[in-house]
């Protein structure tokens, strides 16, 4: 697939074109990584399957919370990629391109030093990981998952790199070279995992471990790939960029300012949802059936937040550049319009999800109970994600102008309140899976509701990047 040229996009290009040609392909880098997502569950798992759904169910759920604690890491790195993306956006609306080409090198450098602290902790606490968020009563090889995440952790270099540049072509508006890149990453590791996992054309057959080293291999793949673009793509040539490497303190302590609060309050959130899928779901009445349903419910339905946050994405770009170039009203004109093209496809996927919950359940596991669970937890995500996808996309918005800050001091607190209400619900007050996940519900209104009425007042307009 040929990288675009251009960093720039057409100098009188409308709302909506722009908005799609931001949005797309950021949703569409986003859509590999679910169906990288499945694709592991999918080859990881079966390796446990035995005769029997209930055997199959056990395998889906032990495998679910590998997943969750993942992505938890994932999403809470992108920290980086939010402030660099902030800093880069508001300099190239600025037009002043120097500044934004020393934003990619000020992030990797900041991205350096954290590899040198964060890999070791991590490598340290994994066991503590492993035995504090592993269902109860499930079937699980601590020894084998311990192995797993170690050598998933030696990416960590590589996947901050990672984030630091797909944030600043994302800033800069060449959202499509992140598509290429994810779909570089994803495709490689679904080839690397069919090789080592099961020993496919010569490979060794390594199982679990060889997950892990396949993700392993394709991110520092990644980081390859967009270096050497960098280095080669005219109009990167054109700006120098990766080719001057003088410390900027002033950016670079600016990207830290921005990607302190987003590292807390991701960090926050996404180990607020290992706790919900590792602590509070296998405590309800359901068990094991109930951590299976929300491992298919949760990676099914987590197409609804790459949607949101694909034009999440446009939405943080087209704001950031917005305020760097003064087109204050064309910015947020552009930000409504990711959020109304964002409930277009949430509401398609969720008549998709009312429709079709059991059918899709059943792709997954054959035990009668998980596929109604799993329905049921479907209907819930269809409820609530219409109007999430406005939390989620107006809070990147907030972000890309700088406010970081803001969304971790509104999302934190709704997000203990959601666990709080979750446990109540499931366990306390015994209405199962069903009932944790109504907690959800609850959790959109509120964040959705924040993040508007402030999005309508002109809060972002106070931002500085």
């Amino acid at each position: 697939m040929p990288l675009p040229e251009t960093l720039d996009p057409a100098p009188r290009e409308s709302v909506l074109a722009e908005t799609l040609r931001l949005g797309m392909p950021a949703m569409l880098g986003m859509l590999s990584q679910w169906v990288l997502n499945l694709a592991d569950i999918h080859m990881v798992g079966r390796l446990a399957h035995g005769a029997t759904a209930q055997r199959g169910a056990e395998s889906i759920a032990n495998v679910h919370v590998g997943t969750i604690f993942i992505l938890a890491m994932l999403f809470t790195f992108g920290a980086l990629s939010i402030g660099t993306q902030a800093v880069a956006a508001r300099r190239w609306g600025e037009r002043n391109h120097a500044a934004a080409e020393r934003a990619m090198t000020s992030g990797l450098i900041l991205a350096i030093a954290l590899s040198a602290i964060l890999l070791p902790v991590y490598q340290l606490i994994v066991p503590w990981i492993v035995e504090t968020f592993s269902p109860s009563g499930q079937v699980l090889d601590t020894g084998v998952v311990t192995g797993y995440l170690r050598t998933r952790f030696w990416a960590i270099p590589a996947l901050l790199a990672l984030f630091v540049m797909r944030g600043w072509f994302n800033g800069v508006g060449s959202t499509a070279v992140v598509m290429v890149s994810a779909l570089f990453v994803n495709a490689l590791n679904i080839l690397l995992n069919w090789c080592w996992i099961e020993g496919h054309w010569g490979f060794a057959r390594l199982e679990v471990e060889g997950a892990a080293l396949a993700s392993a291999v394709a991110t520092w793949m990644g980081v390859v790939f967009l270096v050497v673009y960098a280095l080669t793509s005219r109009r990167c040539v054109e700006i120098g960029l990766l080719r001057r490497w003088s410390i900027d303190r002033a950016l670079l302590l600016r990207i830290a300012r921005l990607s302190l609060p987003s590292f807390i309050h991701l960090g926050a959130l996404h180990t607020g949802f290992l706790v919900f899928h590792g602590f509070i779901i296998p405590r309800t009445a359901e068990g094991t059936a109930a951590v299976a349903a929300s491992g298919i419910a949760w990676n099914s339905a987590s197409l609804c937040f790459f949607v949101s946050y694909g034009f999440g994405i446009a939405a943080a770009t087209m704001l950031g550049q917005g305020l760097g170039s003064g087109a204050i009203q064309r910015a947020r004109h552009c930000v409504w319009t990711a959020c109304f093209l964002g409930y277009g496809g949430n509401l398609m996927l969720a008549v998709v999800y009312v429709l079709f919950g059991r059918r899709i359940a059943a792709l997954f596991n054959a035990d009668p109970e998980v596929i109604r669970l799993t329905f049921w937890l479907f209907v819930i995500v269809a409820s609530f994600q219409v109007l999430d996808n406005f939390g989620i996309i107006l809070s990147e918005a907030f972000k890309g102008a700088g406010m970081t800050l803001f969304v971790m001091l509104v999302e934190v607190p709704v997000n203990l309140m959601f666990l709080v209400i979750a446990w109540i619900l499931g366990v306390q007050l015994d209405l199962g899976v069903i009932g944790a996940w109504m907690a959800m519900i609850v959790y959109a209104i509120v964040f959705a509701l924040i993040m508007i009425v402030s999005f309508r007042r002109g809060l972002w307009q106070r931002a500085r990047a």
